[in-house]
């Protein structure tokens, strides 16, 4: 997968001070070789997850590491597919490329880069 280059998250933190232990634990997982992982960044509110997570994007996208990312808002909530049109905007249309064509196609119509002539069905999808 190649994603394309947007600015349709952006990063406003540089440096964090005082979090040095959660970003050694960022730089540690994204220094791992794992194919699949997952970092999970959790707390109360208002701890600074946002911030943590912005400057993991940030290392992520320095290192080469190419960054899906979605951040639905409570009024997106009724919109079919909003959250999987967020995450993948970033990459590149060739993509899907490697999908069987019926869920390639599905995939190309909920994320409204094609047109369908009926709505793409959830178990295509």
């Amino acid at each position: 997968m190649a994603c394309v280059s947007s600015s349709a998250y952006p990063l406003a933190v540089s440096t964090l001070v005082g979090r040095e232990p959660e970003l050694s634990a960022v730089a540690e997982f994204l220094g791992a070789s794992e194919a699949e992982a997952a970092l999970a960044i959790v707390g109360e509110p208002g701890i600074g997850k946002t911030a943590v997570w912005e400057e993991a994007v940030r290392l992520a996208q320095e290192l080469g590491g190419c960054v899906l990312a979605a951040r639905p808002a409570e009024s997106e909530a009724t919109l079919s597919f909003a959250g999987l049109t967020d995450l993948l905007a970033e990459l590149d249309p060739g993509s899907f490329e490697d999908l069987p064509s019926p869920q390639r196609h599905a995939l190309e119509v909920a994320v409204l880069r094609t047109a369908g002539g009926r709505p793409a069905g959830r178990r295509l999808v």
